[in-house]
């Protein structure tokens, strides 16, 4: 899978027990699959999701998110994520719908680590995923969404089985 840093500016150093070192720029690098983990978890962005971001800024999740921020009021106000694109565009999303996004995306990309022992979604990964510090209880509020009713484990998940 393909990588960049979440920063024009930045400069991620990847590494692995094996020997292995990939920096990681603005511009997109392959990342061998077992430091896919260490990718995210270091604060870089796949190509899919970024092209997934583009794509719903194509279809106005731009135009969405300003409206929520404007009608935001009091306690009820969504918790917002901003996120900056390389080409300077900058896009608003829930907070929530990140979460639930990146937790889909965790379930179809069957990778090692994404999912505790216990069926949940590894908090790093997840974190590593959304590009902010996900609480667990939006995590847990999120799996419930995307699990249905919260109370599927992902056993049968690659990677389910293999617990921090």
């Amino acid at each position: 899978m393909r990588f960049r840093s979440r920063s024009n500016n930045e400069v991620t150093r990847l590494a692995s027990t094996s020997g292995h070192i990939i920096l990681v720029g603005q511009e997109f690098v392959e990342v061998p699959q077992h430091m896919e983990a260490e990718a995210y978890s270091n604060g870089c962005v796949s190509e899919e999701i970024y092209n997934s971001i583009k794509a719903d800024m194509a279809r106005g999740a731009e135009r969405a998110a300003m409206e929520m921020l404007a009608g935001a009021t009091g306690g009820g106000a969504q918790q917002v994520s901003v996120i900056k694109l390389p080409s300077g565009d900058i896009i608003r999303e829930d907070r929530p719908a990140v979460i639930r996004k990146a937790i889909q995306g965790m379930l179809d990309g069957g990778e090692d680590g994404a999912f505790t022992a216990a069926g949940l979604p590894n908090l790093k990964v997840l974190s590593g995923k959304c590009g902010f510090q996900v609480a667990k209880d939006e995590m847990e509020a999120a799996w419930k969404v995307v699990s249905g009713n919260g109370t599927d484990t992902c056993a049968d998940q690659p990677g389910g089985e293999a617990g921090e």
